[in-house]
């Protein structure tokens, strides 16, 4: 490889473009100490911090660029915890003024605090070559320049994605993240949500081709590797409450066209054939948060404990929920025994059993504390509603109501 390629081989430790690799028994850790320490503050003078809405000076333009690609350097290669405040600046250039740059100062400082912060990959924490991929997709409402939104998205390769979720950080390698303004300006929380996610499911599909593409033979034909990769399952895990809600209705959730197009494209993406599922997390456990707002020390530890590989401590409360085509929803706490039949639409909730052998059909909805036993039927349209206990054998037929405290 070394000799065709033209490749310089290293081992241990070593910089290669500014970035400083160590090759540990461990694992190997990615810092940019030289690179951060060399990152210039922004001169401003006493007199201009004193009039905050002054419009930069050719002479301030010119240090704010310098400084600000300095910073997009470190975010783009080892500091995804400085991303959304270095892209936030960015978007700042054409109207920059004297705010700008002491942020811009204070980012500055910010990174100067940790220049041994950086990535670390664990070793053998993963087997790329049967690996998911696990993609975070979240987006804060117009909150950036022009009323757009801050979109996040963070992907990794792991073999247990649902521990992962839950804060197992040291099973996982991280692979891409990015801090961007979603292009188009939209009219609510759910349509950010919904272009965040589409973001992180392509960068899924297109890593888990590149990664057939890297085991496979060199001879395969691309449309070939291309089926193969669909064998390597995808996870993108969502904070959008409002976005599973439209995901698994089939109609009459969004009324703006150009979002009813985007779910629509999730809605296939998580089709059973494409093996992809999209889960739901709270806001607490979602690690892109931090790449889509500025987030308070505490707020940030999550996303810098996953680009350590650190474990973190999620309460159970706010572990995932799946969501998508070919699967029962089953929110906090619903358990599905073996057998159980999962079929489109229908919902379990909170604190619901389904029993092994169980049937629930399209529309029916078992309410809080319901339990349904082995071999019951539910179908379309039936409620069953709290307390309720359906036993063995029964069978509750289309549009039938069950209330609270019933028993059959």
């Amino acid at each position: 490889m070394t000799k065709y390629l033209h490749l310089e081989k290293r081992d241990k430790e070593f910089e290669y473009c500014g970035v400083h690799v160590r090759d540990a028994t461990d694992g190997i850790y990615v810092t940019q100490a030289k690179a951060i320490k060399a990152v210039e503050s922004i001169a401003i003078p006493a007199d201009r911090r004193r009039s905050p809405e002054s419009a930069a000076t050719a002479e301030e333009l010119s240090m704010f660029r310098s400084t600000n690609g300095q910073l997009q350097w470190l975010a783009h290669r080892s500091r995804p915890d400085i991303a959304f405040g270095q892209n936030r600046l960015a978007q700042r250039t054409s109207r920059l003024t004297v705010p700008d740059l002491i942020d811009a100062n204070k980012l500055v400082d910010y990174v100067k605090k940790n220049v041994e912060g950086g990535i670390f990959f664990k070793k053998h924490a993963v087997n790329l070559k049967t690996a998911a991929i696990l993609a975070y997709g979240d987006s804060a409402f117009a909150n950036v320049e022009g009323e757009k939104s801050q979109a996040g998205t963070v992907l990794c390769a792991t073999n247990a994605p649902e521990q992962v979720i839950d804060g197992r950080f040291d099973l996982q390698v991280p692979l891409v993240w990015a801090s961007f303004h979603v292009k188009r300006t939209v009219r609510s929380t759910l349509a950010a949500e919904a272009y965040s996610i589409s973001e992180a499911m392509e960068h899924a599909q297109f890593l888990r081709q590149f990664l057939q593409e890297l085991y496979d033979d060199p001879t395969t034909r691309l449309r070939s590797i291309e089926d193969k990769s669909a064998t390597r399952r995808i996870v993108a895990v969502t904070d959008s409450d409002n976005l599973k809600i439209s995901l698994n209705r089939d109609s009459g959730v969004v009324t703006d066209k150009r979002l009813r197009i985007v779910i629509s494209m999730l809605r296939e993406s998580v089709e059973e054939k494409e093996n992809c599922v999209l889960m739901w997390t709270r806001t607490e456990g979602m690690v892109a948060d931090g790449l889509t707002k500025v987030l308070p020390a505490l707020g940030m530890g999550l996303l810098i404990a996953f680009f350590a590989s650190r474990r973190a401590e999620i309460p159970q409360s706010q572990r995932k929920r799946q969501m998508g085509k070919p699967s029962v929803l089953l929110t906090s706490s619903a358990t599905r025994s073996t057998g159980a039949s999962r079929i489109t639409a229908a919902r379990v909730s909170s604190a619901r059993r389904v029993s092994a052998g169980t049937s629930i059909s399209r529309g029916a909805c078992v309410s809080t504390g319901a339990s349904v036993s082995a071999g019951a039927s539910v179908s379309t349209g039936a409620s069953i509603s709290t307390g309720t206990s359906i036993s063995t054998g029964t069978p509750v037929s289309t549009g039938a109501s069950i209330s609270a405290l019933s028993r059959t």
